[in-house]
Formats: structure tokens, sequence, C-alpha cells
């Protein structure tokens, strides 16, 4: 289990898995972490080394771990992100390029993280843009945030929903 493997302490995990780059979050995600209950953790997985070096500079609390695992499969990775509670795919358009304006801004069913995460069931948490917010409200399959800041009480407000939710996300 992903608790043994990085030696996870708390009991709910909640995991992102993908870029780190401007666009996805990662940064605020994880210095949100200081705001967040004891009792959760964050693994930030992404198949590139060095990633963490990426964001060291930004203070975060001792319940982030970071994996750089490669899977060889797409199933061997869902079984690995599913294990935790919460699957986190954060998306800020930065219209840097053409990759990263009205694709993220409209992102619909596009988002293959997503997908990976309600297929094995795992709830969603996600900001307030493209389709997939209202799919998780209709549905009761996730968490939707207007903002990262708003991350540590939306985990404590529906800790107890999360199985619930994960039921949900499997149907």
């Amino acid at each position: 289990p992903i608790w043994d493997t990085y030696r996870i302490s708390q009991p709910h995990v909640a995991v992102v898995a993908g870029s780190v780059e401007r666009w996805s979050l990662v940064r605020e995600l994880v210095q949100s972490t200081l705001h967040w209950p004891n009792d959760w953790a964050l693994l930030v997985h992404s198949r590139y080394r060095g990633m963490d070096h990426q964001i060291k500079d930004i203070s975060y609390e001792r319940n982030v771990y970071f994996s750089e695992t490669h899977f060889a499969t797409a199933s061997e990775a869902a079984s690995f992100f599913c294990q935790a509670d919460l699957g986190i795919a954060l998306y800020h358009p930065t219209y840097d390029d053409e990759y990263t304006g009205l694709n993220l801004e409209h992102l619909g069913l596009s988002s293959g993280k997503t997908a990976m995460y309600l297929s094995g069931g795992l709830p969603v948490l996600t900001t307030d843009s493209g389709y997939y917010p209202r799919l998780l409200q209709q549905y009761n399959a996730g968490i939707v945030v207007k903002d990262v800041s708003e991350i540590g009480r939306a985990l404590a407000i529906h800790a107890c929903s999360l199985n619930s939710m994960r039921r949900n996300a499997a149907s």
C-alpha cells in the first residue's frame, strides 16, 4: 500500500498526478497543505525525475510526499493511485501557449487523470472550471473548490462523505 511505500503516517491520502507546471497549481496545492487537517497527507506524483526540486523552495508541512514511480501500463498507474482516498485534478489557464489557455479553461472530458481516478472509484477534488465539476456535483463523486486555498476546509467538511463518493465514482 502507498502508506507503507512512502511511510505515510496520516490515515487519509490525497494524490495528485502529472505535471508540476504553473497551470497545474501543484505549487499552490503543496503550499495549501499548511492548512490541511492533520489526518491528511498529499502524495505528489510525477513521471519525471527531479520534480521535487522544482517545488522545493516553497514551504510545506511534513504531510507532503513525492513519488516518481514509473508505471508500465495505465492500469498499473490506476491501481496505484486508487489506493488513495481522493484524487486531485487542478487546472488554471495561464495562456502561455496554445495548450494552456482555452484548452484548460474548457477542459471538458479531455482529462485523462480525472477519468483514471473516477474509473478506479476514486473521488476527485477539482477546481470549478470545465465540465467535470458539474458531473462531480451531479453524481456526488467528488469535491469542487473555487480556489486552492479552500482545499483544507473542504477536506475537513467532506471527510465523512468519502466512502459514498467512492461508491458513486465507481458507478
